[in-house]
């Protein structure tokens, strides 16, 4: 099947790489193909019980936490899950705890009652019902992002036990940079280091016949951390975003989507195709126009 038309029929359908299914590399008896497998939802029961507690009149949080407690705690043990939201925005770890959780929720419905008694005294106008429902929907949103981490991760080791699966995507923050023998005479690592702001990156190095191909080089610069790094790639798949201007000078910002995976995987499925059919192409090709 075309790549191209695999990736078009799920944009079509409104499904979206890394949220409703990964994209992978698989070896096909000596040719390079790209699949996909679903992100299966576990909580689809739990998930339409939330919503309609969440959706339900006046204040019931009491029942909200309830069922969480009930219901969901013994399907999401704690955890901390290096899960981006968005690739390339900082401190995008989710840490999963039910309990702490419940007492946020219960805290924060207790402050709307502090307020309201307090606007009361000072002759104030206070909507109750707007500020608990405004609370319902924060509980729903961060319980959907628990089942989401949740979904994600099982979806990845699903991925791993794909028979000669070679790169799977993800969404994972933190520096990654696995390598992976694609072929006999080809490798190829996967830079990210997604969730880490404006320093994000997303990059492919190639290794052919253990030859790094790497025409192009950035200085990263880590202003908190205090230390810098040099990377160097054979292809970026992050775009340059214009943050401003500073002391006379353009600074920009590494900006990458879920979406470019789809480049990221088709890049390297060609490249790998083209050195296992015509080497003498994919040297002309890959290394010395590139250079």
């Amino acid at each position: 099947m075309n790549n191209s038309y695999l990736y078009e029929n799920f944009r079509m359908s409104g499904q979206i790489i890394n949220e409703d299914f990964l994209l992978l590399l698989i070896d096909n008896n000596g040719l390079i193909e790209v699949k996909s497998i679903n992100i299966d939802n576990h909580f689809e029961k739990e998930i339409v019980s939330l919503k309609e507690l969440c959706e339900g009149q006046h204040d019931n949080i009491n029942q909200i936490t309830q069922f969480i407690n009930n219901s969901l705690k013994p399907k999401l043990p704690n955890r901390l899950f290096n899960y981006c939201k968005e690739l390339d925005k900082a401190y995008q770890s989710v840490i999963v705890n039910v309990d702490i959780g419940i007492q946020d929720f219960l805290s924060k419905r207790d402050l709307i009652y502090t307020n309201q008694k307090n606007a009361s005294r000072e002759e104030k106008e206070f909507d109750l019902d707007e500020n608990i429902n405004e609370l319902k929907s924060e509980i729903f949103e961060k319980i959907s992002l628990w089942f989401t981490v949740f979904n994600i991760e099982l979806a990845y080791d699903k991925a791993k036990k794909v028979p000669n699966m070679l790169v799977y995507s993800h969404r994972i923050s933190g520096w990654s940079n696995p390598e992976y023998r694609i072929t006999v005479n080809l490798k190829q690592q996967v830079k990210t280091n997604f969730g880490y702001g404006s320093v994000s990156y997303f990059y492919s190095m190639l290794i052919f016949k253990d030859i790094q191909l790497t025409p192009f080089s950035e200085w990263i610069d880590y202003e908190i951390a205090k230390f810098s790094e040099i990377i160097r790639y054979t292809k970026s798949f992050a775009y340059r975003l214009l943050k401003g201007i500073y002391d006379g000078k353009r600074v920009y910002q590494q900006k990458m989507e879920n979406s470019k995976w789809q480049d990221a995987i088709d890049y390297t499925k060609t490249a790998c195709n083209v050195s296992l059919k015509d080497e003498v192409n994919f040297v002309r090709k890959y290394i010395i126009d590139d250079c």
